[in-house]
């Protein structure tokens, strides 16, 4: 095994550990990261016109997206779950539309939605961690 493959799997190896070891929270947001880096990765794809790149790409955000509708907890937060189907919809309807008619405006539509629910969840996210507290002197 040369040295390009090892560093691979050490790699692979340390992602399944993350993933594996991971809260909920810190799940969804490795979900959005990685759709995030596919559909900036089949953009450029689109733009050098590389149609199997562009199709992998757009591949792959759609089963996160699958994922994510999966996960949705309609009985819990009716309403919440109902707008992220919405818009976990309206990113399937603009990757689909990039796959059939090369647009770029289409996946960063989707790129815009996934980049503004990461940081809206990392934010929830963030405000619920407990704060640390100062002792008086």
């Amino acid at each position: 095994m040369d040295s390009t493959s090892k560093k691979k799997n050490s790699a692979g190896a340390y992602s399944k550990t993350q993933v594996f070891t991971a809260s909920k929270e810190a799940l969804l947001l490795m979900l959005y990261d990685a759709a995030i880096r596919f559909i900036r990765k089949a953009i450029l794809a689109t733009t050098e016109k590389n149609s199997s790149e562009k199709s992998l790409y757009i591949g792959k955000t759609m089963n996160i997206v699958t994922e994510l509708q999966a996960t949705l907890n309609h009985q819990a937060e009716a309403q919440i779950a109902g707008q992220l189907e919405g818009l976990y919809g309206f990113v399937q309807d603009r990757l689909l539309k990039a796959a059939r008619d090369n647009e770029v405006s289409s996946l960063e539509e989707a790129l815009s939605i996934f980049t503004t629910l990461r940081n809206a969840w990392d934010e929830a996210i963030q405000s619920l961690k407990p704060k640390p507290t100062v002792e008086p002197k």
